[in-house]
C-alpha cells in the first residue's frame, strides 16, 4: 500500500472505506491521548499488540464506529495501568540529580561545622595577669586574649611600634612577627561600664530627691530625672487598675444635695439605681443643684440600674420626688456603682460640698480646698452654726449669691438699679455697687436666723484702703450697720439709736471689722482684724424686722445709705465672744490669702 497509509480497500468497491493516512489513523485509535508512549512501544507486544490487530481487522471488515471503539478500549485500559519506561527513566534521572545536589549541600554543611568546631576549640585566652598571658605565645596571628581585672600596673607593649607602656588589664591580639600580644583596648567589663554610664547614682526609692538614671534613646548618653519626675513619668505611662465599688444606703429627698464629691480617682461610667418608689434627678460636675426643670439634670425612674456614661470626676448631686408634679415630702433609697483607680472608699461628702454643688460656675481648686478647710474649722470651734450669712468673692458673681453659712437658704438677689452698668464683680477680689441705686438683698430677716437686740454680729472687709465717709457695707436699717473706711482710718459701726459711732483708735484700712453684741443689751464690742478695740455703750431696744442688705445699710423701701466701697466679704449672725471673733477673723484671713494668690496679688 502507499507509504504512510492504512489500507481501507478503497477502489475495490464503491462502498469500501477510503484509505487512511498515518495522521488520520493516529486520530482514530487515540494514539496522541496516551502520554509518554511512542508508537513503537504501543505495538510492541501483549494486549496492546493484540488490540492493534483487532483494530486492523475491524477496519478491514468495514467495521462500524462502535466496533472500532470497542476494539480501542483495551488499548486505553492497558496503557492507563502501565508506566512508560521512558517516564520511569526520566524520573530516575531527576531523583539522581537531587541526590547529587543533596550530597554537595551536606558536604558544605560539614565544612562549616568543621570550621566552627575548629574556631571553638581555638577559643580566646583569659588570663588573670599580664605575666600569665605573656607566658603563652600566640598560636596564630589575630588570636584573641584578655587580661581581666582592674589593676593599674603597666608593661611595654611587645608588638606596637616603640613598645609604649600600656595597662595590664585589657583585650589583646596575637602577633607572630614580632611574636607577642598587642593590647588593642580595655577589658570587656570596662567597655560595657563606659557604654552605659555605670557610676551614676541610682537612688533606692522614687520619693528621693536625689537623681536617678534613665537612658536616652541613643543608649549612650545617660539622662537623669529626679525621683518625683520619674514617678510622674511612670504614672503617665502606666495603665491604672480599676476597682469597682458599690455605695448603698444613700437617701435622696426633695431637696438637692451632693452625694459624691469631686473624685480624681473615679473613672469610666457610673451606675445608679433608685430602690424606693419615685424619680430622681442627677446632676454631675457642679454648676448648680439638681432640679427637675433643669436641662442639665439627668432624670431617672425607679427600678432598673441606669448607666451614666463617663460623667467625669466632678461631684454628683441628687434630688427626688414621688412622681412628676408631686411636691409632697419623699425619701428614696439609692445605690451607686463607681470605678476608681485606688482600692479605697470614695471621698465622703462633707459640709462644704453642699456649697460647691450650688455654685453655677467652676472654681479654682485652691479656693474650694480652703473653703472646705475653713468650714470644717468653724464647725470644730462651734462657730459655723452661729454665723447665719456668709459671702466671700470667689470665681464669679453668680457664685457669690450662695450663702456659705446656709447654702440651702435664699440666694443673694442683685438689685442692679436703672443704669446701664451692672454691679461690678472681680473674681477672688470683691463686689462693688455704684452708691446710687445698686445693692444686693440677702433675703434674711433677723428672726430667720435667731438674731435679737442683745445677740447679733456684723462683720466685713473693705477691699480698698481709701477713706470713705458715705454709705454702708452691710446692715438692715439705720440703727444696725457696719461701715469700714469711715474716714481718718476709722470704722463706723452702729448697734442702737444715736449718731454713728467711729472706732476711736486709728487702724490700718482694708482689714476685717466687726461689731458683736454677745447677750448684752447695753453694750457691744468692736474688733479690727480680730483684735478687740473698744466697747460701745448702746442700747438696742428691739431688732428692726427688715432684711439685711450688702452694699447698703437700710431695709426700707428705696434702700438708703448705699455704698461704692468694694466689699471683700460679709458675715452676719449671732453674737460671738472675743476668742470666737479672733478665730473667725483668722479663718477669713486664710481664705483672703488664697484668693490673693489666685488673683495674682
Amino acid at each position: 500500500m502507499p507509504p504512510a497509509t492504512l489500507k481501507g480497500n478503497g477502489g475495490l468497491e464503491a462502498s469500501a472505506p477510503a484509505d487512511l493516512t498515518a495522521e488520520e489513523a493516529r486520530e482514530v485509535i487515540g494514539l496522541d491521548h496516551v502520554a509518554n508512549k511512542s508508537e513503537e512501544e504501543m505495538v510492541a507486544s501483549g494486549p496492546i499488540s493484540d488490540a492493534f490487530t483487532q483494530v486492523a481487522e475491524a477496519l478491514a471488515t468495514k467495521a462500524t464506529p462502535i466496533d472500532i471503539a470497542d476494539a480501542i478500549a483495551p488499548i486505553s485500559q492497558a496503557l492507563s495501568a502501565k508506566a512508560s519506561t521512558h517516564y520511569v527513566d526520566q524520573q530516575i534521572g531527576i531523583v539522581g540529580q537531587s541526590v547529587t545536589d543533596l550530597a554537595e549541600d551536606v558536604a558544605d554543611v560539614q565544612a562549616q561545622v568543621t570550621a566552627i568546631a575548629s574556631g571553638q576549640s581555638s577559643g580566646a585566652i583569659i588570663a588573670k595577669s599580664w605575666a600569665a598571658l605573656a607566658a603563652v605565645p600566640p598560636a596564630a596571628a589575630g588570636g584573641r586574649a584578655e587580661v581581666i581585672g582592674t589593676a593599674t600596673t603597666t608593661h611595654p607593649d611587645p608588638v606596637a611600634a616603640g613598645n609604649p607602656a600600656v595597662l595590664d588589664p585589657g583585650t589583646y591580639r596575637g602577633s607572630l612577627s614580632p611574636l607577642g600580644w598587642e593590647r588593642i583596648g580595655p577589658t570587656t567589663a570596662a567597655a560595657a561600664a563606659a557604654q552605659i554610664g555605670s557610676g551614676a547614682a541610682i537612688v533606692p526609692t522614687l520619693t528621693d530627691t536625689a537623681t536617678v538614671l534613665i537612658f536616652a534613646a541613643d543608649g549612650v548618653t545617660p539622662q537623669r530625672l529626679t525621683g518625683a519626675s520619674l514617678k510622674t513619668l511612670i504614672e503617665e505611662v502606666a495603665v491604672p487598675r480599676l476597682y469597682p465599688q458599690e455605695i448603698s444606703g444613700v437617701v435622696v429627698t426633695n431637696a438637692s444635695r451632693p452625694i459624691l464629691t469631686a473624685d480624681e480617682f473615679r473613672r469610666g461610667d457610673v451606675s445608679i439605681q433608685v430602690v424606693g418608689a419615685g424619680d430622681i434627678g442627677a446632676r454631675w460636675g457642679g454648676g448648680g443643684p439638681a432640679a427637675f426643670n433643669d436641662n442639665d439634670t439627668w432624670l431617672q425612674k425607679a427600678g432598673q440600674w441606669v448607666n451614666h456614661p463617663n460623667p467625669g470626676t466632678g461631684p454628683l448631686s441628687l434630688i427626688g420626688r414621688r412622681a412628676e408634679g408631686d411636691a409632697s415630702p419623699v425619701s428614696l433609697s439609692v445605690r451607686i456603682r463607681v470605678q476608681r483607680t485606688v482600692n479605697a472608699p470614695p471621698t465622703f461628702v462633707g459640709p462644704a460640698d453642699t456649697i460647691f454643688s450650688l455654685w453655677k460656675d467652676p472654681a479654682d481648686p485652691r479656693y474650694t480646698a480652703v473653703i472646705r478647710q475653713e468650714v470644717q474649722y468653724l464647725i470644730d470651734n462651734n462657730i459655723y452654726g452661729l454665723i447665719k450669712g456668709w459671702w466671700m468673692p470667689g470665681a464669679s458673681k453668680e457664685n457669690f449669691r450662695v450663702n456659705l453659712a446656709n447654702p440651702n437658704g435664699p440666694l443673694l438677689t442683685y438689685n442692679e438699679g436703672t443704669g446701664s452698668t451692672p454691679i461690678a464683680f472681680r473674681p477672688y477680689i470683691g463686689v462693688k455697687g455704684n452708691g446710687t441705686d445698686q445693692h444686693a438683698s440677702t433675703g434674711i430677716l433677723p428672726a430667720d436666723v435667731g438674731m435679737t437686740a442683745s445677740d447679733h454680729l456684723l462683720m466685713g472687709r473693705a477691699v480698698s484702703t481709701t477713706e470713705f465717709d458715705a454709705g454702708q457695707m452691710v446692715g438692715n436699717d439705720g440703727t444696725l450697720f457696719l461701715q469700714p473706711n469711715r474716714g481718718a482710718q476709722l470704722y463706723g459701726t452702729r448697734s442702737g439709736p444715736g449718731t454713728d459711732t467711729n472706732v476711736a483708735t486709728p487702724k490700718p484700712l482694708g482689714k476685717w471689722a466687726a461689731l458683736s453684741r454677745d447677750s448684752d443689751p447695753a453694750n457691744y464690742n468692736t474688733y479690727i482684724d480680730g483684735d478687740f478695740v473698744e466697747t460701745k455703750a448702746r442700747v438696742l431696744a428691739s431688732m428692726v424686722p427688715r432684711q439685711f442688705n450688702i452694699l447698703a445699710g437700710s431695709g426700707v423701701t428705696g434702700v438708703a445709705s448705699r455704698s461704692t466701697i468694694e466689699t471683700g466679704g460679709v458675715i452676719i449672725g449671732r453674737g460671738l465672744a472675743g476668742i470666737s471673733i479672733t478665730r473667725l477673723t483668722n479663718s477669713m484671713k486664710r481664705i483672703d490669702a488664697v484668693c490673693a494668690q489666685i488673683a495674682g496679688a
